[in-house]
């Protein structure tokens, strides 16, 4: 069998109603590929990545999911992965509560940080130590810090100001950080660039 492959003891009439099991008269077990994944969403495009799949903001949601940490955990957990590789698993839980923070359509949710910004909400407190943490990253190239993550400080310092700006000065009582994007601006320009016949470059007259 290949490590891919499970032992799976079940009784032998289950065997009709699951072809990926056989039973082996030799050592008196049911064998198969069990077809349940630890991380179901991940492929081979995730790792693999192509000039277009890097601007794919679903694929790094996906990398940084509950069932990736989970999958980790649970791997280290039966010594199938060294304990170091825990730090990574702390690492994707970190990112993804800041994606589901930066997400939230809603004014609650059952996905940690998923729910609006309000008063009584706990996402100030988190934006802050969020920000602390992000200065104490540190990466090994020449400028000292990643780009990205310049960016994250600059996303999280907008989202407090605008939050107080809105609710001091215009009575607002919750914030849905998944309406803060440039979508909207983005498909009205798809829509001009289709009746120019898509070309990527528009002058003046042509827009």
């Amino acid at each position: 069998m290949t490590p891919n492959e499970r032992i799976c003891a079940l009784p032998l009439d289950e065997i009709s109603i699951k072809p990926f099991l056989t039973y082996n008269p030799h050592q008196d077990l049911v064998q198969g590929t069990f077809p349940i994944r630890l991380c179901p969403k991940l492929t081979q495009r995730h790792i693999v990545l192509k000039n277009h799949s890097k601007l794919r903001v679903n694929l790094a949601e996906h990398i940084l999911s509950d069932s990736v940490i989970a999958g980790i955990a649970t791997m280290v957990n039966f010594s199938a992965l060294p304990p170091g590789a825990m730090a990574i698993a702390h690492f994707a839980e970190k990112l993804d509560q800041r994606f589901n923070c930066f997400n939230s359509k809603a004014l609650l949710s059952k996905q940690v940080m998923g729910h609006a910004i309000s008063l009584n909400s706990e996402h100030l407190i988190f934006l802050n130590e969020t920000q602390e943490w992000l200065n104490t990253v540190r990466a090994n190239n020449q400028f000292g810090s990643i780009f990205c993550l310049e960016g994250w400080k600059l996303t999280i310092s907008c989202v407090k100001m605008l939050w107080d700006d809105v609710r001091e000065n215009y009575g607002f009582r919750y914030l849905l950080t998944d309406r803060l994007n440039q979508d909207c601006l983005e498909n009205l320009f798809s829509v001009i660039r289709g009746k120019g016949g898509h070309r990527s470059i528009l002058g003046p007259q042509e827009f």
